[in-house]
Formats: structure tokens, sequence, C-alpha cells
């Protein structure tokens, strides 16, 4: 198996390199968190400078975060990983360092935050009008069928929280409803 140039000679099969895994996994997850577990795993993979991430690899990643969630040092939540206590207020662009292809990638919270930013610049959008805008936000220029579920799925979330409703005109911010 290779090693990366920062990670000599460390052997992901070797069970003494769990530490390591666990450190370079919460730095991961530090500067990149929330992040959604199968991305967190390919960033273990290119620290390595391995072409896939087999069951080897996912297995490792897998034991170190756990290790993680055990010393408090990560959550979870599902698939998604952070620190603990950080509130997720803000949604990333893509950028040539930061690119997610699949909305899978994105964090349920991350989409939400998305979409009521999106919803409080313009009031009364229809959930197909909302989900368009906010995939443009991501990145993405066509709503498929992945993508539409998601945002149907983050929508009904933030309806049933209590933080969008649905007036005459359409979906509507809490904090924007009057009366």
């Amino acid at each position: 198996m290779s090693t990366a140039a920062g990670l000599p000679g460390i052997d992901l099969r070797d069970p003494a390199a769990q530490k390591v895994v666990a450190e370079v996994a919460l730095h991961i997850v530090t500067v990149e968190g929330p992040v959604e577990e199968d991305v967190l795993i390919s960033r273990v993979r290119s620290a390595w400078l391995l072409d896939r991430s087999g069951q080897i690899v996912q297995s490792s990643v897998r034991d170190a975060l756990a290790r993680l969630r055990r010393k408090k040092r990560a959550v979870q939540s599902g698939t998604v990983w952070d620190v603990p206590g950080r509130a997720v207020t803000v949604a990333r662009t893509p950028s040539p360092d930061f690119d997610r292809k699949k909305v899978s990638q994105v964090p349920s919270a991350e989409r939400q935050v998305a979409l009521l930013g999106i919803l409080s610049e313009s009031p009364g959008m229809r959930h197909e009008e909302l989900a368009s805008g906010t995939a443009r936000f991501f990145g993405w220029l066509r709503l498929g069928t992945d993508i539409r579920a998601a945002f149907d799925q983050d929508i009904e979330e933030l309806i049933t929280s209590g933080l969008v409703t649905t007036g005459p005109s359409g979906l509507v911010p809490v904090d924007d409803v009057t009366g």
C-alpha cells in the first residue's frame, strides 16, 4: 500500500496507524466540518495518495471517527461529522479548494442554511424555484432527481421545524411573516 509524502511508512492496514488516521480525520473535520463521511473518507484516501477508497481505507477511517466520537472530539449526525458545538450558519459555495459535485456531499444543515438565505431574499418562492435557485448557489446547473429529492426533504424539515411556512404567495421564512 502506498503512503503520502507527509505520512511516510504509515500503512493503513497497521493498527498502530489508527492514531495518525484519527489526527488526519480530526483535521479534516475541523477545517471542513460539517462534512459528509464519504467526503471525509475520500480526503483521508487522498492524504495517503491512494487511488480508491477500498474496504481498508473505509474501515480505518470509520474506526478513527468512532475513536474521536468516544473522546468527544467529533460528533456525528447521520452521515455527517463535525466538531462539538459548532453551529452551521454558512453554506459554502464551490471553489477550487472546496468542490462538492453531488448533493449527497453537502450536509442537510448546510443546504437548509442556503435554502433559508435564498428564501429570505425572495420570500414567496414556490418549491421548484427555491430548489432551482439553491442548486445554482451550489454550482449545479440542473435540478436532477437526487437534488430535487434532497431539497424537497430539506424544505419539509424547515416547515416542520417552524422556520418556514407556506403562505398564499408561496414559501416564507417565519421571521418574515407579518401578522
